[in-house]
């Protein structure tokens, strides 16, 4: 793949702080306007704007002096491809709940990444996020935990990451990190950085088959690990890369998709046509969703719940005026099961040709709830671990083969 040039920076948006303010109370009124990080994306600053230069500036004021601390805990992330070809580096931070107030709270997070050439440091990118804590009744209990991440080319870096929140507290924390890999089969050249958010893509290209199969995908927006109480970082990329590349691939003529969190039995979003709009909806829609509390009522009914959700899923998209010609399932294992509950097994023999792409963490599953439907209706499971493992199952679900 021919390398390819990473987007323009765009300005942050929102309102600088009154004059009078001190760099480290600017910093603070980011926090509280909830700058307008665009849905689902993190923010490049723009070096050359009025607000990233006073954004930069209250990075540069509060890393080299002194406050009042936030306690936290900060993981980084090293770097792995994503199956849209890009390298993906990132974080995961920890904070306890208790140090919050019970209103909605937001937390503001400010992190520069520099390239260490050989010839010397390079001209350092500074990227803004913002997390958001709801209210305390529908926090998790103890410590919650969120990630983000970056785009990069291949090389070294320096990251100084920064969090702070409307109360004046910062965490900060500092790491190097390598980006390896073959300049020729990446979407950024070495050095480049870039933010992750809707600009990962563009929607289906113009020249897409018309006359193609019609694909129904359901996404199951949950984390690898369970127990979690969100997404973290490499979990979204993982989920909204594989996607895309599953729908720039496949040459499908529309995609419908549901995306739901099984362990919940809840739908998330659903879009009759996927597009480029439904995509920001779906990535600020997992990027906020709290995996945490889970109704008694659901947790009771089991897998025989879990399988009327899903036969419920799958039947109304059965009894649309135009179903789909393939059903795709994409993400991380639903529960195990001993047998199909007897609404999918019902289901099973009147499927399109149905798939299974398991974001799995080592071994193809076999006894959770999708994979057994997709065995009794007679089609494909695949183990997706990294990018070259999705090429195989795109073309055999475009062309419609079974096992």
């Amino acid at each position: 793949m021919a390398p390819v040039q990473s987007p323009e920076a765009r300005p942050l948006a929102g309102r600088s702080g009154p004059p009078a303010c001190p760099l480290r109370c600017w910093f603070v009124s980011l926090v509280l306007s909830g700058l307008a990080v665009p849905s689902a994306a993190q923010v490049k600053l723009d070096p050359a704007s009025s607000e990233g230069r006073q954004a930069i500036a209250a990075f540069e004021s509060i890393w080299e002096g002194k406050g009042r601390a936030l306690a936290c805990r900060v993981q980084p992330v090293p770097p792995r491809m994503a199956f849209s070809f890009r390298l993906w580096a990132g974080y995961q931070i920890w904070v306890s709940m208790s140090d919050f107030p019970p209103e909605p709270t937001r937390i503001g997070i400010l992190f520069r990444v520099r390239p260490l050439a050989k010839s010397g440091p390079g001209a350092p990118v500074f990227f803004w996020d913002v997390a958001q804590l709801p209210e305390a009744s529908r926090r998790p209990r103890g410590m919650a935990s969120w990630g983000g991440g970056f785009y990069l080319g291949a090389g070294e870096y320096q990251v100084d990451w920064l969090a702070g929140d409307a109360q004046g507290r910062h965490c900060r924390s500092s790491w190097k990190l390598k980006g390896r890999g073959k300049a020729s089969q990446m979407a950024l050249q070495p050095g480049q950085l870039d933010a992750v958010g809707v600009e990962s893509w563009r929607g289906r290209a113009p020249g897409a088959a018309k006359n193609g199969p019609r694909v129904t995908i359901f996404l199951h927006a949950a984390p690898r690990r369970p127990g979690r109480s969100q997404l973290s970082g490499y979990d979204r990329m993982l989920l909204l890369s594989s996607l895309t590349a599953l729908l720039d691939l496949s040459g499908f003529a529309s995609a419908r998709l549901v995306a739901f969190d099984g362990n919940a039995q809840k739908v998330l979003f659903r879009a009759e046509n996927f597009d480029q709009n439904s995509y920001a909806r779906l990535a600020e829609i997992i990027r906020q969703h709290s995996y945490g509390a889970v109704d008694y009522q659901v947790l009771r009914n089991g897998v025989a719940g879990e399988g009327k959700f899903l036969a419920g899923l799958i039947d109304e998209d059965r009894q649309a005026p135009r179903p789909s010609d393939r059903l795709v399932f994409l993400g991380p294992e639903l529960r195990s099961a001993r047998k199909l509950p007897e609404p999918l097994l019902a289901l099973a023999p009147t499927l399109p040709p149905t798939y299974y792409l398991a974001l799995a963490r080592d071994v193809v599953p076999q006894g959770d709830l999708i994979a057994k439907l997709v065995k009794a209706a007679k089609g494909k499971t695949y183990l997706v671990l990294r990018n070259t493992d999705l090429l195989k199952p795109i073309r055999e679900v475009a062309q419609g083969k079974g096992p």
